[in-house]
């Protein structure tokens, strides 16, 4: 009997000690799948923000015109949760960028930009993009269709603050905008379809996890045309996930 209760007992606990580890190899998964979902999320956003979307009027521009610009996008606040580890990251609140267009002939406006390699808030990129737009239109409604891409790499704490992660994006898309123009006034809006490849170096551990994401975005703005000059304020909304303005300001000659 006494041998019967040992053997009993010698099998319970080494179950128990099984179903442990089975549980803990479980836990341990699950944390890892958490922590590449997140990376995954990260990169998707980061790619929507950095991804190449001139803040410009719709329409057809004069056959010859060059436009150059300087746009500020505002980066908002991003959530850098990796698995149950929360970092309050500080990158650089706004991306600046650089941008050159010209229309060879009437509605057709080929450009392109450069995000300087400077560095600020610890964060530096090297990213450029270019762009090929058709606009119609004439007097009070006018439109444009618009294809863009962009490349490079930006390095920075995206993942923690005391580490310097490598981010890099590879990203195209293809937009349809219409505006409404009043005077030196226009209102318009816009939809489009995106994909963006991107690829995390993580300066903790260095990991490499790449992602590519479809996605859908829209957009609204205003502009003030006097001259020359052209102001924008751009409102962006990609999903469910990203919602950041961008100010240009642009001179045709």
């Amino acid at each position: 009997m006494f041998k019967h209760i040992g053997k009993q007992f010698s099998i319970f606990p080494r179950r128990i000690f099984i179903c442990a580890l089975a549980a803990l190899a479980t836990i341990n998964a699950a944390h890892a799948v958490t922590s590449l979902e997140q990376i995954d999320r990260l990169g998707e956003v980061y790619g929507a923000v950095l991804d190449y979307r001139p803040a410009s009027i719709p329409g057809p521009r004069p056959q010859g015109q060059v436009e150059v610009a300087a746009e500020a996008d505002l980066v908002p606040s991003i959530n850098n949760r990796i698995g149950a580890k929360i970092e309050p990251v500080q990158t650089s609140p706004v991306i600046g960028r650089v941008r050159m267009d010209w229309s060879p002939i009437s509605g057709v406006r080929l450009g392109g930009y450069l995000i300087p390699p400077v560095t600020v808030m610890n964060t530096k990129a090297l990213l450029y993009g270019l762009q090929a737009e058709y606009g119609w239109g004439e007097n009070k409604i006018r439109s444009s269709a618009r294809i863009h891409m962009t490349h490079g790499n930006i390095e920075g704490p995206f993942s923690a603050a005391d580490t310097s992660d490598q981010f890099f994006l590879d990203a195209s898309g293809i937009d349809l905008r219409s505006g409404w123009f009043v005077e030196k006034w226009v209102m318009y809006a816009g939809i489009g379809l995106g994909n963006n490849r991107t690829q995390f170096r993580m300066g903790a551990d260095g990991a490499v996890i790449d992602g590519s994401h479809v996605y859908r975005y829209a957009m609204a703005g205003v502009g003030w045309k006097n001259g020359p000059w052209t102001l924008v304020a751009e409102q962006q909304h990609t999903l469910n996930y990203l919602s950041n303005v961008i100010f240009t300001v642009t001179y045709g000659f």
